[in-house]
């Protein structure tokens, strides 16, 4: 399929080249397919392949041409094309068609699609090239939220470039062990005793500085690179609880953020329960931080994990709460401890009526349902007496302090004392 579709693209290419008109080449990745494959099994998983390469038949010309490239990709050639935005109809078409819900012996699943588009002459000469081309602005649909199509463009050569480079130096870090964890203090707003710290994950790349966060973690995700870092975070964190117990107790709380990749693994509980064996730790000292996107990308399996996790005894926040999906309904089925406020909402809600209503709704949410609620990125003295009279529980922000190195952080009080903070001056 694969050899046939390279030799039809060959011969397209010296066709197009004479005649004068376009052609293009749709590279197309099904979104959520690993999920299914890895949930209900290879033969749902089938059954899927065989549906979308029935859906692409129908939105095709006769003439047209489709292949599986392998995995979840395809590929489709349209022969022919009097305008560039011809592909992005077609596109378009697809993305509708194959973001419905399936049903797979007797189970719902949603499936979605990210393509790229790309045109001859313009994305290159070669049959290697327009490939080369399509496959990085499928990347680029993906990386900008999936479930749409982007047309390959020069910049995303530079980007592909610079993503590879990068991609290469994150490699060399993890052999090296060139991570670092920066420990951002948690403080409980009514008495200013400190709950714990949230490990953040830092990267210095190449010695130019630290890479953000959100640019470097879905690499690592993409790349499969995470569990790997996420354990050596684990165990880095966990060892630093450890010997922190006599500065700060037993009941400190150490958070750690788990990817959507980390939290679907299989291995998870039995690498949790492995860890806080060697490091004797009391479980209720380890919360793991979800994003509501994780949760809800399988209702039954996350329901599963969680309950597995209340039973090791480890607690459980759902991150950035109220940016995510409309999750309210689901959150009496789930076992959680904790709900963070989204620092956006914290940044705006002296401002805007609306962004403090939600953040009062969360509160009364948290109370109502027994979570506790903690508000990140607390910045100054008014968002704080803010977040004090409307009931919230605990804190994290540049107020009391940014993420933290092994030394700082062991300096930190056990107890912040307010009154210093509010005689500061400015």
């Amino acid at each position: 399929n694969r050899r046939g579709f390279h030799q039809a693209l060959d011969s397209a290419l010296a066709r197009v080249d004479r005649n004068g008109k376009r052609m293009a080449i749709l590279y197309i990745d099904l979104d959520g397919f690993k999920r299914i494959n890895d949930s209900l099994g290879h033969d749902a998983g089938d059954e899927i392949l065989c549906r979308v390469a029935r859906v692409l038949e129908t939105c095709m010309r006769p003439y047209d041409i489709i292949a599986r490239m392998g995995g979840d990709e395809f590929t489709a050639l349209l022969d022919s094309l009097d305008h560039p935005e011809d592909a992005a109809k077609v596109a378009e078409k697809l993305i509708e068609l194959i973001s419905v819900r399936h049903t797979i012996g007797g189970t719902d699943v949603t499936l979605g699609a990210s393509i790229g588009i790309a045109h001859f002459p313009d994305c290159g000469q070669s049959v290697e090239e327009l490939l080369r081309s399509a496959d990085m602005a499928m990347y680029e649909a993906k990386r900008n939220g999936r479930q749409q199509y982007r047309f390959f463009s020069s910049e995303m050569n530079g980007r592909a470039h610079a993503r590879l480079m990068m991609e290469e130096n994150l490699r060399s870090t993890i052999e090296r062990n060139g991570f670092a964890l920066a420990y951002q203090p948690q403080v409980v707003l009514e008495t200013g005793e400190l709950r714990g710290f949230e490990a953040l994950l830092r990267w210095d790349y190449s010695g130019r500085g630290e890479v953000e966060p959100n640019v470097f973690i879905p690499l690592l995700e993409e790349t499969r690179l995470i569990d790997r870092v996420g354990e050596w975070a684990l165990r880095e964190g966990l060892a630093q609880c450890r010997d922190w117990r006599e500065r700060f107790g037993e009941k400190m709380i150490l958070s750690f953020n788990i990817s959507p990749v980390q939290f679907g693994r299989a291995g998870l509980i039995d690498e949790l329960r492995r860890l806080l064996d060697e490091y004797r730790l009391d479980p209720r000292q380890l919360e793991l931080e979800v994003t509501e996107g994780a949760l809800m990308q399988d209702l039954e399996q996350s329901c599963e994990k969680l309950r597995q996790l209340r039973q090791l005894g480890v607690r459980v926040a759902v991150d950035d709460f109220g940016t995510g999906y409309s999750s309210l309904a689901y959150l009496r089925h789930f076992d959680l401890d904790t709900l963070k406020i989204d620092r956006l909402f914290i940044a705006n809600m002296l401002d805007s009526p609306r962004d403090a209503a939600v953040v009062s709704t969360i509160i009364d949410l948290g109370r109502n349902l027994g979570l506790e609620v903690i508000a990140e990125g607390v910045e100054t003295l008014a968002q704080r007496d803010w977040l004090i009279a409307h009931d919230c529980q605990v804190m994290q922000g540049f107020l009391v302090a940014p993420g933290l190195t092994v030394e700082d952080a062991l300096a930190f009080p056990r107890t912040v004392n307010w009154s210093r903070l509010d005689n500061q001056p400015g």
